[in-house]
């Protein structure tokens, strides 16, 4: 049996063996395959065609070190490098075939390393003759269009020699110098060295270009230097002296020194523009035609300016005269409320303070007045603070109204006080009447101490308003309260009657059981004697308790019939 087993053991260990040693040959081929078919394909690439394709052009310098530099590479390529990798995968075979698997992979790893550098180098050299075949069509166009460009430009210089003025002796010269980035390009092309052709040819195209754009631009900067700003300023100068003659203060905006500076300036530029020294001269002859449109802009606001002053100024004066007389009349009224109010010291502060504003008023009225005879300041700075006084008397007009507002609510408060104390005697009165007529047995103490509270409150507020002056706030409170003390003793007298009618109905409903209910009939008692002594609430409710054992419903139809509302025991 054991022997049956060590038999089976080494049968499955033997197959096993196999089947590994089957995987890794089968692995390893796999991978030869792919890196022998990546080989030969490497082999296939067209590069000795493409290296070809340099030999038509000019084979000296730099065209024919690379063309060297790149048949060197492909013939140790083709004739070392995947010869190497060819017999390398041939050991990498044997090595699997005698199960040395890990030494075969680390051939195949060496391998697909090294073809992916040749991979890259061919794909370098397919680059690098692309560009220079590139660089050679490029630049055999590229120089054409230069070579046509630098004919116009030195045509239109001869065309316009006279326009060009002291610029154009320049720019011949410029176009003479320019010659010779032509000869060195062509020197480049005939010794191979494309690159440095190219390099050539692109600074001469900036150059070309730089040179049109200044040629295109001189004629019309020498004539906006020359004769367009000369002749702006000399118009500007004459409606300076024109609105200076009918009245306007120029002097106030300084036109005349910018104008000085920007003429003597406008010289240096022109000078700078003859010898081409062009860098922010288009930029400052910009700003010179923005200064100039700028003068012009101030000068129609001024004109503007001033026929707003001439409408504006009469009504500043007849609003300062207006708020004047408005004022007085208010300080007049101010000094006939005193003898008889006391005016708060919010009232007094604005008063105050109008008085001061409108005095600040007539001051700027007179000094805008001033500033236009003396023709010191612009118009539009006249304008600005014509507008200000202005929108400041509309202010002080508003706080002048408030002010006799206030002077006028003291009068009519004294007016409604008096009424309305007036009409609180009469009520009080009426109070008193009820009192002395009221069918209640007796006027609880609360009630007496509260009539007696409202006539106090009323003779102090008769009081207040014999006050000289008065002080209306004291008035208003005083007022107040014996409104509220007058009102809670009618309040008060209408609660007890209303409480006692409501007493007596429940008694005499009571009445009908209390013969055969001694508690109810002690209870009774209690509200009988509560009521006698002018305890109306507390009477009420003993009186609705008890009964209501007895005839709930009528006692609830009662009570619903008042607003008054009880907290039952």
């Amino acid at each position: 049996m054991a022997t049956t087993i060590v038999i089976i053991v080494l049968v499955i260990i033997i197959a096993a063996f196999v089947i590994y040693g089957a995987w890794g040959r089968r692995r390893i081929y796999r991978e030869v395959d792919r890196l022998e078919d990546a080989r030969a394909n490497m082999a296939d690439q067209p590069v000795a065609e493409e290296i070809a394709r340099v030999k038509g052009m000019t084979m000296s310098g730099e065209t024919e070190e690379k063309f060297e530099s790149w048949r060197k590479d492909w013939d140790e390529i083709v004739g070392k490098h995947l010869p190497d990798i060819e017999k390398a995968l041939y050991d990498a075979e044997e090595k699997a075939d005698k199960y040395k698997f890990n030494q075969a992979s680390e051939i195949t790893t060496a391998v697909d390393t090294q073809l992916a550098s040749i991979e890259e180098e061919i794909n370098n050299i397919f680059l690098e003759i692309e560009e220079l075949v590139h660089n050679e069509s490029e630049n055999r166009r590229g120089i054409e269009e230069s070579e046509q460009k630098y004919e116009e430009i030195k045509r239109f210089v001869s065309q316009n020699w006279h326009t060009l003025g002291r610029t154009a002796p320049l720019f011949d010269q410029h176009m003479r110098d320019l010659q010779s980035s032509f000869e060195a390009f062509y020197q480049a092309v005939e010794q191979g060295n494309q690159f440095e052709a190219k390099q050539l040819r692109q600074g001469l195209d900036e150059d070309l270009k730089r040179e049109e754009a200044s040629l295109y631009a001189v004629p019309d900067m020498l004539a906006k230097v020359r004769r367009r700003l000369p002749e702006e300023w000399k118009s500007l100068r004459a409606g300076l002296y024109e609105m200076e003659d009918q009245g306007y203060a120029m002097g106030a905006f300084a036109f005349e020194q910018r104008l000085n500076e920007n003429e003597a300036e406008a010289e240096q530029l022109q000078a700078r523009i003859e010898n081409l020294d062009l860098d922010g001269v288009a930029e400052r002859l910009t700003e010179m035609d923005a200064y100039n449109e700028e003068v012009y802009r101030i000068l129609e606001e001024e004109v503007e300016a001033r026929a707003e002053v001439e409408r504006l100024l009469p009504k500043a004066h007849e609003g300062r005269d207006q708020l004047s007389t408005r004022m007085q009349t208010l300080l007049v009224e101010k000094e006939f409320i005193e003898a008889n109010y006391r005016i708060p010291p919010e009232s007094e502060q604005l008063i105050a303070s109008s008085k001061r504003q409108v005095d600040g008023i007539r001051k700027s009225v007179l000094q805008l007045q001033e500033q236009k005879e003396t023709k010191e300041h612009s118009y539009t700075h006249i304008e600005m603070e014509l507008k200000q006084t202005l929108e400041k008397q509309e202010e002080v007009e508003a706080g002048i109204q408030e002010a006799e507002n206030q002077l006028g609510v003291l009068r009519k408060d004294e007016t409604q006080a008096m009424e309305t104390l007036e009409e609180l005697k009469r009520q009080n009165r009426i109070e008193e009447m009820r009192m002395q007529r009221t069918r209640l047995p007796k006027l609880p103490p609360i009630l007496l101490n509260e009539k007696e509270s409202a006539n106090d409150k009323i003779a102090h507020a008769t009081a207040a308003l014999s006050e000289t002056p008065l002080e209306m706030a004291q008035v208003r409170d005083s007022v107040a309260q014996a409104e509220e003390s007058v009102r809670t003793v009618s309040t008060m007298l209408r609660r007890m009657e209303e409480q006692a009618l409501m007493t007596e109905r429940i008694i005499q409903r009571g009445n009908l059981y209390r013969m055969n209910a001694p508690d109810l009939d002690q209870s009774l008692k209690e509200a009988e004697s509560a009521f006698r002594k002018g305890q109306y609430e507390n009477a009420l409710q003993v009186a609705s308790s008890s009964v209501r054992e007895v005839d709930d419903r009528f006692v609830t139809e009662v009570l619903q019939e008042s607003n008054v509302q009880l907290t039952e025991a």
